[in-house]
């Protein structure tokens, strides 16, 4: 298979319309009229381009010496530029192969991850990818997005009349959650050439390495459905991050440290946490796990939608590829895409198990808090009553002692006003006692037979009212 190098430069450096390696002639798109959307903007794009992996694929019929290179595509990775040429530089193939190509970046269009590749190379590389302006005005690289256009193009020119066959699919579809991805391509559908350009969000475990060992794994798919690579992507996406078992690790962990489960020494003897008494951080641990529940359903939820859409995309491409070819087969696509859509569907699912559990984790913890804050109290009270208790030991003497202070029992005996002192005090105290016995015995019930009365007065009232056919807004 012959590869060469195709410049992506600024358009003084466009190749020309004789070349043998030139894929397609570079439409009119500049700065100065780039989408209005802000797409193309700085917030975006880095203002150095990284190094990216590059990877191209032959497919449908070729020579005998391509076929055993076919097998075990080559892939390259550019290592730090030494001169503004090499690092433009990517992978091409011939325009009369069909093929894929592919160029993977890191990024997610987010602030902290902006795409590895400057503004300006960004530019020349949707020219290079023949982008049309009016494709680009729909993207939005801060949102999850699926767009399409099919369009018709000419000798390199496009036609805008619908009553011709379009020949050419524009595809961009993303994902803006944690395990987020960006996916753009354009499709030769006479051809079944498929050139792509994948960023892939650096902080997650989907890098440009092991989206490139993805690729490797699906190019017997690729080599005969090229237009397939969108759902490759979706499908690594899903093989990669619909993990079963660590969510069951997880919620398994979580019952072990709030301690609703039947089996805590099983948990503790595989190695769980031991019951939690610090629930502050036991309510922070389920908070940060429903919220990764609730990112991971959003990007499946994503990923099924865009699986369902890009479904009758393929059965489009159906069509117009059998303009083109009549032996064109292409039930295995539809088949690929109900895959994915069987995978997510199955996924979500699981997810919402994950956070009905999850649920009932939070009313258990709940319920400790609860409990927790009702012993609290309860031994508040206990220092309460003990208060109360030895109050209603001093008071009594307390009074009597301020009352014998006074100038009133001066011209008494000292022996004599000790003797009344500690006579009164006893008196005082054997009477308050003696109170408050007899209204913690009787009081209670007297107050208890009082309000029964009165609310079965009312409801006697209310009964009377009824029956004279008055409501209670009437009374």
């Amino acid at each position: 298979m012959e590869r060469t190098s195709s410049a992506l430069c600024s358009p003084s450096r466009r190749p020309s319309k004789d070349s043998a390696n030139t894929l397609i002639e570079p439409p009119t798109l500049s700065l100065a009229n780039r989408p209005s959307n802000g797409f193309i903007d700085d917030s975006f794009w880095s203002r150095q381009s990284r190094p990216t992996l590059d990877w191209a694929l032959p497919c449908g019929e070729e020579h005998d010496s391509d076929r055993a290179s076919s097998k075990s595509p080559q892939v390259t990775q550019q290592q730090e530029p030494q001169s503004d040429e090499q690092h433009h530089a990517t992978l091409a193939l011939r325009p009369d192969q069909p093929g894929v190509v592919v160029r993977i970046g890191t990024g997610s269009g987010q602030f902290e991850t902006p795409f590895s590749i400057s503004r300006d190379d960004i530019v020349a590389l949707f020219k290079e990818l023949d982008f049309s302006s009016r494709f680009l005005r729909r993207l939005n690289g801060r949102i999850s997005m699926f767009e399409h256009l099919f369009s018709c193009r000419h000798g390199h020119k496009r036609s805008s009349s619908f009553s011709q066959t379009p020949d050419t699919l524009e595809i961009a579809l993303s994902t803006f959650e944690t395990n987020g991805f960006h996916c753009f391509g354009t499709y030769d559908l006479k051809k079944r050439q498929g050139r792509y350009l994948v960023f892939v969000k650096e902080s997650t475990p989907l890098s440009p390495e092991w989206t490139l060992g993805w690729l490797q794994a699906s190019a017997d798919v690729l080599s005969e459905f090229p237009f397939l690579l969108p759902n490759v992507i979706m499908a690594g996406v899903q093989k990669h991050v619909h993990n079963y078992v660590a969510w069951r690790v997880a919620v398994n962990e979580m019952e072990a440290q709030i301690g609703v489960t039947a089996d805590k020494r099983g948990l503790e003897k595989r190695g769980y946490t031991a019951e939690s008494s610090d629930l502050d951080q036991v309510n922070n641990h389920l908070s940060t796990l429903k919220k990764a529940v609730a990112d991971q359903r959003l990007t499946v939820g994503t990923i099924f939608e865009h699986a369902k859409a890009y479904l009758r995309i393929i059965e489009l491409c159906e069509t117009l590829e059998r303009k083109f070819s009549a032996d064109v087969e292409m039930s295995q696509p539809r088949e690929e895409l109900h895959g994915s859509i069987v995978r997510a569907e199955i996924y979500l699912q699981y997810l919402r198990t994950i956070e009905d559990i999850l649920q009932n984790h939070t009313a258990a913890l709940y319920n400790r808090i609860s409990q927790h804050e009702s012993s609290l109290n309860l031994a508040a009270a206990q220092s309460m009553k003990t208060i109360a208790v030895m109050t209603l030991v001093a008071l009594p003497p307390t009074f009597i002692a301020t009352l014998f202070s006074t100038s009133i029992f001066d011209s008494m005996d000292a022996s004599m006003q000790w003797q009344l002192l500690v006579g009164a005090c006893l008196a005082v105290w054997l009477v308050t006692l003696t109170i408050w016995i007899l209204w913690y015995r009787w009081g209670n019930q007297w107050t208890r037979s009082v309000l029964h009365t009165a609310n079965r007065a009312e409801a006697a009232l209310f009964d009377r009212l009824r029956s004279k056919g008055l409501s209670h807004s009437d009374a």
